[in-house]
Protein backbone atom coordinates (compact mmCIF):
# COMPACT_ATOMS: atom_id res chain seq x y z
CA UNK A 1 0.00 0.00 0.00
CA UNK A 2 1.24 3.44 -0.76
CA UNK A 3 0.68 4.60 2.82
CA UNK A 4 3.42 2.25 4.02
CA UNK A 5 7.15 2.86 3.57
CA UNK A 6 7.58 2.95 -0.21
CA UNK A 7 9.36 0.19 -2.06
CA UNK A 8 10.74 0.92 -5.49
CA UNK A 9 9.60 -1.14 -8.42
CA UNK A 10 12.33 -2.50 -10.65
CA UNK A 11 11.31 -2.79 -14.33
CA UNK A 12 7.74 -3.97 -13.81
CA UNK A 13 4.94 -2.29 -15.72
CA UNK A 14 1.88 -2.40 -13.50
CA UNK A 15 -1.32 -2.14 -15.56
CA UNK A 16 -3.73 -1.19 -12.79
CA UNK A 17 -4.05 0.70 -9.52
CA UNK A 18 -6.19 -0.83 -6.76
CA UNK A 19 -7.81 1.80 -4.50
CA UNK A 20 -9.20 0.84 -1.12
CA UNK A 21 -12.00 3.02 0.17
CA UNK A 22 -11.78 4.61 3.60
CA UNK A 23 -14.68 4.94 5.99
CA UNK A 24 -17.13 5.19 3.10
CA UNK A 25 -17.92 1.52 3.60
CA UNK A 26 -19.19 2.34 7.12
CA UNK A 27 -21.71 4.98 6.07
CA UNK A 28 -24.72 2.66 5.81
CA UNK A 29 -27.57 4.01 3.68
CA UNK A 30 -25.41 6.86 2.33
CA UNK A 31 -22.53 4.62 1.27
CA UNK A 32 -23.61 4.49 -2.36
CA UNK A 33 -23.79 8.30 -2.54
CA UNK A 34 -20.31 8.64 -1.04
CA UNK A 35 -18.86 6.04 -3.41
CA UNK A 36 -20.43 7.78 -6.41
CA UNK A 37 -18.99 11.14 -5.34
CA UNK A 38 -15.56 9.59 -4.85
CA UNK A 39 -15.85 8.00 -8.31
CA UNK A 40 -16.60 11.43 -9.81
CA UNK A 41 -13.73 13.06 -7.90
CA UNK A 42 -11.38 10.34 -9.11
CA UNK A 43 -12.45 10.82 -12.72
CA UNK A 44 -11.83 14.55 -12.36
CA UNK A 45 -8.33 13.97 -10.87
CA UNK A 46 -7.46 11.63 -13.76
CA UNK A 47 -8.74 13.96 -16.47
CA UNK A 48 -6.41 14.03 -19.45
CA UNK A 49 -4.76 10.70 -18.61
CA UNK A 50 -5.21 7.42 -20.48
CA UNK A 51 -6.93 5.58 -17.61
CA UNK A 52 -10.26 3.85 -17.13
CA UNK A 53 -12.02 3.91 -13.77
CA UNK A 54 -13.87 0.76 -12.68
CA UNK A 55 -16.06 0.75 -9.58
CA UNK A 56 -16.96 -2.30 -7.53
CA UNK A 57 -18.28 -2.56 -4.00
CA UNK A 58 -15.61 -1.26 -1.63
CA UNK A 59 -12.95 -0.85 -4.34
CA UNK A 60 -12.06 1.32 -7.27
CA UNK A 61 -9.67 0.21 -9.99
CA UNK A 62 -7.75 2.38 -12.43
CA UNK A 63 -6.80 0.53 -15.60
CA UNK A 64 -3.63 2.24 -16.79
CA UNK A 65 -3.19 2.82 -20.49
CA UNK A 66 0.06 4.49 -21.52
CA UNK A 67 0.36 6.45 -18.29
CA UNK A 68 2.94 5.70 -15.62
CA UNK A 69 2.08 4.82 -12.05
CA UNK A 70 4.21 7.80 -10.94
CA UNK A 71 1.86 10.25 -12.65
CA UNK A 72 -1.23 8.57 -11.21
CA UNK A 73 0.42 8.44 -7.77
CA UNK A 74 1.06 12.19 -7.88
CA UNK A 75 -2.61 12.86 -8.59
CA UNK A 76 -3.97 10.38 -6.02
CA UNK A 77 -1.95 11.56 -3.02
CA UNK A 78 -4.55 14.05 -1.81
CA UNK A 79 -7.80 12.36 -2.85
CA UNK A 80 -10.15 12.29 0.13
CA UNK A 81 -11.95 8.99 0.84
CA UNK A 82 -9.14 6.62 -0.20
CA UNK A 83 -7.58 4.70 2.69
CA UNK A 84 -4.76 3.33 0.54
CA UNK A 85 -3.86 2.34 -2.98
CA UNK A 86 -1.32 0.10 -4.69
CA UNK A 87 -0.07 -0.54 -8.19
CA UNK A 88 -1.32 -3.94 -9.30
CA UNK A 89 -1.09 -6.51 -12.05
CA UNK A 90 -4.32 -7.71 -13.62
CA UNK A 91 -4.19 -11.47 -14.20
CA UNK A 92 -6.59 -14.15 -15.42
CA UNK A 93 -8.81 -16.02 -12.97
CA UNK A 94 -6.49 -18.99 -12.93
CA UNK A 95 -4.22 -20.20 -10.12
CA UNK A 96 -1.22 -20.48 -12.45
CA UNK A 97 -1.70 -16.90 -13.75
CA UNK A 98 -2.06 -15.62 -10.18
CA UNK A 99 1.15 -17.41 -9.18
CA UNK A 100 3.04 -15.88 -12.10
CA UNK A 101 1.67 -12.41 -11.30
CA UNK A 102 2.76 -12.74 -7.67
CA UNK A 103 6.23 -13.85 -8.79
CA UNK A 104 6.51 -10.84 -11.11
CA UNK A 105 5.44 -8.50 -8.30
CA UNK A 106 7.82 -9.83 -5.65
CA UNK A 107 10.86 -10.10 -7.93
CA UNK A 108 10.41 -6.47 -9.04
CA UNK A 109 10.56 -5.05 -5.50
CA UNK A 110 13.66 -3.18 -4.40
CA UNK A 111 15.26 -3.69 -2.00
CA UNK A 112 14.85 -7.40 -2.61
CA UNK A 113 12.69 -8.80 0.19
CA UNK A 114 14.06 -11.70 2.21
CA UNK A 115 10.76 -12.63 3.84
CA UNK A 116 7.17 -12.54 2.61
CA UNK A 117 3.61 -13.59 3.22
CA UNK A 118 0.63 -13.97 0.91
CA UNK A 119 -2.84 -12.62 1.73
CA UNK A 120 -5.79 -13.44 -0.52
CA UNK A 121 -9.33 -12.06 -0.65
CA UNK A 122 -12.04 -13.67 -2.73
CA UNK A 123 -14.93 -11.40 -3.60
CA UNK A 124 -15.74 -14.08 -6.19
CA UNK A 125 -16.87 -17.03 -4.06
CA UNK A 126 -17.34 -19.12 -7.22
CA UNK A 127 -13.56 -19.23 -7.64
CA UNK A 128 -12.78 -22.90 -6.94
CA UNK A 129 -9.87 -22.30 -4.53
CA UNK A 130 -10.39 -20.90 -1.03
CA UNK A 131 -8.38 -17.90 0.15
CA UNK A 132 -6.31 -20.07 2.49
CA UNK A 133 -5.57 -22.62 -0.26
CA UNK A 134 -4.61 -19.80 -2.63
CA UNK A 135 -2.22 -18.37 -0.01
CA UNK A 136 -0.53 -21.78 0.25
CA UNK A 137 -0.37 -22.39 -3.51
CA UNK A 138 1.05 -18.95 -4.28
CA UNK A 139 3.43 -19.04 -1.31
CA UNK A 140 4.70 -22.46 -2.35
CA UNK A 141 5.22 -21.25 -5.90
CA UNK A 142 7.20 -18.23 -4.69
CA UNK A 143 9.37 -20.42 -2.45
CA UNK A 144 10.03 -22.83 -5.31
CA UNK A 145 11.05 -20.01 -7.68
CA UNK A 146 12.93 -17.66 -5.31
CA UNK A 147 15.54 -19.53 -3.29
CA UNK A 148 16.37 -16.41 -1.23
CA UNK A 149 12.81 -16.03 0.13
CA UNK A 150 11.46 -17.33 3.42
CA UNK A 151 7.94 -17.11 4.83
CA UNK A 152 7.32 -14.78 7.79
CA UNK A 153 3.63 -14.25 8.54
CA UNK A 154 4.28 -11.88 11.46
CA UNK A 155 6.76 -9.28 10.14
CA UNK A 156 7.42 -9.91 6.45
CA UNK A 157 9.60 -7.63 4.33
CA UNK A 158 6.89 -7.82 1.65
CA UNK A 159 3.26 -8.89 1.64
CA UNK A 160 1.77 -10.07 -1.64
CA UNK A 161 -1.93 -9.25 -1.83
CA UNK A 162 -4.27 -11.12 -4.15
CA UNK A 163 -7.82 -9.99 -4.85
CA UNK A 164 -10.03 -12.41 -6.74
CA UNK A 165 -12.93 -10.53 -8.33
CA UNK A 166 -15.75 -11.62 -10.61
CA UNK A 167 -13.91 -11.25 -13.92
CA UNK A 168 -10.23 -11.01 -13.03
CA UNK A 169 -7.64 -11.25 -10.25
CA UNK A 170 -5.21 -8.61 -9.05
CA UNK A 171 -1.77 -9.09 -7.51
CA UNK A 172 -0.07 -6.31 -5.60
CA UNK A 173 2.17 -5.79 -2.59
CA UNK A 174 2.53 -4.00 0.72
Amino acid sequence: MVNAEPKTINELRYNCVLLRLGELALKGKNRQDFELQLYRNLQQKMEGLDVQVKKTRGRLFLQLGDVSFDEVNRRLKHLFGISSYSPALTVDLDVRAIQKGALEAITALQPTPRTFKVSSKRANKRFPVTSQELNHKVGGYLLANCSHLKVDVHQPDAEILIEVRDDTAYTTYI
